[in-house]
């Protein structure tokens, strides 16, 4: 037997609502029977009494489209049935939430790698990826990435559980320096005792330094050496890689970062194998964007000359690693240097001035005298040195107090050298002078 025909008296108020918007007629706070009315005016189609069926195909197929309903390979009888089951639906049976609404009896803990620090880029973005893979295992990332833009979904009972579970493998992840500063801003509100408040409260501490950290981790780039570090060169080159990656828009990714790592390859690698500066030298002729230039490029040809000779990675580092110097190492290291020369000059000078006025008082000494005047043109500087011509006197010791020479004493009084050629007058009688 077929089926009734479905009549427009079967349609329910926000269809017949949704179809008078559709034809453009007045149904804003009108009734049903007003809207009738109205779509009747419009035409005469359209009453309680038509059929649906018996409407222009294409508005049926809007009508349906906006009701949400399937239009596709369907007449105007099939999409007239469904707008009356639409109208009149199944009764719903109350049943219970769904399995997977329902939460865990005993769930599993949710841990992450250990977050030391605040300051450091990539442990942070690896720490918020094991958060996003655990929440997307168990079907959470959405309603997570929701409450951290904001918005308050709504949870079922087993989200709810996860998310309580997410706080305390979150809170147990954090070093204890970080919980020391999280702890007080919990308990006084300041930051939502929940994954979402936590989660926030970090972001906020990295962006809080704003470029500190990405400058930090440049001049730690630029600091790196690898003689330091005993690692073969593709080992060292990653660690490259990874402190380049914290720098952020300060060495941003692509020819920038590229550049400045093959520059400091460059820097690090000795030249003293001539295989290795012939490469080298190659690599700097070209850009690293050029085919076969790469840094990898430069790398992969480095090692396969460096394991030829050297097969563990420290042998590698200590006999093709160049010393590289740091600007303020290279400062203190011509500082020192000048010190040297500056020390070296000064002795050498005592030195020539000690030759010098040991010659001129040999000198003076041949002549008779010291330097310094005397009788004559010898008078004698030194208190102990009196003589020194072919048989001369010469007095190396000081005489007994009592001798004592007139002809001295007398010349050096009259020169107002008295006192300070004492010892000169007491070294000799007057008849064992010389002059």
């Amino acid at each position: 037997m077929a089926a009734p025909p479905v009549l427009f008296a079967d349609l329910s108020e926000p269809q017949l609502h949704q179809l008078a918007g559709i034809l453009g007629t007045q149904h804003v706070g009108l009734n049903r029977e007003d809207m009738m009315v109205e779509l009747n005016n419009h035409n005469p189609l359209y009453e309680d009494e038509a059929r649906v069926d018996q409407m222009p195909a294409q508005r049926l197929r809007d009508l349906a489209h906006a009701q949400g309903l399937p239009v596709g390979g369907a007449n105007r009888a099939i999409l007239a049935r469904r707008l009356a089951a639409q109208a009149d639906p199944a009764p719903v049976v109350a049943v219970g939430p769904p399995d997977d609404h329902i939460p865990l009896q005993n769930p599993r803990d949710i841990e992450f790698k250990e977050l030391t620090t605040t300051t450091n880029h990539v442990k942070h973005r690896a720490w918020e990826s094991e958060i996003e893979s655990a929440m997307r295992a168990r079907q959470c990332w959405g309603i997570l990435e929701q409450q951290l833009a904001g918005q308050d979904p709504q949870l079922n009972p087993r989200q709810e559980q996860i998310l309580e579970l997410l706080k305390a493998g979150v809170k147990k992840s954090l070093g204890t320096a970080i919980m020391d500063r999280l702890s007080p801003e919990i308990e006084n509100n300041n930051v939502n005792d929940s994954a979402q408040g936590i989660i926030t409260w970090i972001r906020g501490q990295m962006t809080a330094l704003g470029t500190a950290i990405q400058e930090q981790a440049r001049s730690e780039l630029i600091s790196t050496h690898w003689k330091d570090t005993k690692l073969d060169l593709m080992s060292w080159v990653g660690k490259l890689n990874s402190i380049a990656s914290r720098c952020g828009p300060t060495l941003p990714a692509g020819q920038a970062r590229d550049d400045k790592i093959r520059e400091i390859i460059f820097k690090n690698v000795g030249m003293r194998d001539p295989t290795c500066a012939q490469v080298i030298r190659q690599h700097k002729q070209k850009e690293v964007t050029d085919p076969n230039y790469s840094v990898q490029n430069l790398v992969t040809d480095l090692t396969k000359i460096m394991c030829e000779s050297e097969s563990s990675g420290e042998k590698q580092c200590t006999s093709f690693a160049a010393d590289v110097m740091t600007e303020a190492e290279m400062q203190r290291h011509c500082d020192s240097l000048l010190a040297d020369k500056t020390k070296a000059e000064s002795a050498k000078q005592r030195a020539e001035s000690a030759k010098g006025e040991a010659e001129t008082e040999v000198y003076y000494a041949s002549k008779g005298g010291g330097k310094g005047g005397g009788k004559g043109k010898g008078r004698g500087k030194k208190q102990n040195n009196y003589g020194g011509r072919k048989g001369g006197y010469q007095q190396q010791e000081q005489k007994p107090s009592n001798a004592y020479c007139r002809s001295c004493a007398d010349y050096y009084k009259s020169a107002g050298l008295g006192e300070e050629k004492y010892y000169a007058i007491r070294s000799h009688d007057t008849h064992e002078c010389k002059f």
